[in-house]
């Protein structure tokens, strides 16, 4: 019998919670000062520097459209994310990030990047860009 074989969701669901939990001390710090959820803060996420779509965002949370709109506008109200005109569509609404929300996307970036240089001290530069190459596939995949 060889070694017995580690669950591949297990090893992942390890890591995301190793993000979760830092994440979760740094918006619980009395600096960070964040009303945000982490729904939000994944709502935040998907939006990104490009902004989306309603239909993608909803499509992204699997959440009904109505929820999602809701939280959309709670960000919108409280300066996160905004709706503009998509010059591309004229009627279609892309939902961006507002003031707040890129100065939040700017701090979580910051946070990852520090992340990732203390996981490339502990596997090695090549290990980490391989797997971030293989997750990039993963997500592909996982889309279509």
């Amino acid at each position: 019998m060889g070694a017995e074989r580690t669950d591949l969701r297990q090893l992942l669901w390890l890591v995301q919670s190793e993000i979760s939990r830092e994440l979760n001390a740094l918006r619980a710090e009395p600096a960070a000062k964040s009303t945000l959820r982490p729904v939000h803060e994944q709502i935040l996420s998907l939006v990104g520097e490009r902004g989306q779509y309603m239909s993608d965002l909803v499509a992204g949370l699997s959440l009904p459209k109505q929820t999602v709109s809701d939280l959309v506008a709670e960000l919108e109200r409280s300066g996160f994310l905004q709706r503009i005109s998509d010059p591309d569509h004229g009627v279609k609404k892309r939902v961006t990030l507002g003031t707040k929300g890129r100065k939040w996307l700017g701090q979580q970036h910051a946070y990852l990047d520090a992340v990732e240089k203390r996981w490339m001290k502990a596997v090695g530069k090549k290990d980490l860009e391989a797997l971030r190459a293989t997750l990039v596939r993963l997500a592909r995949v996982s889309e279509a």
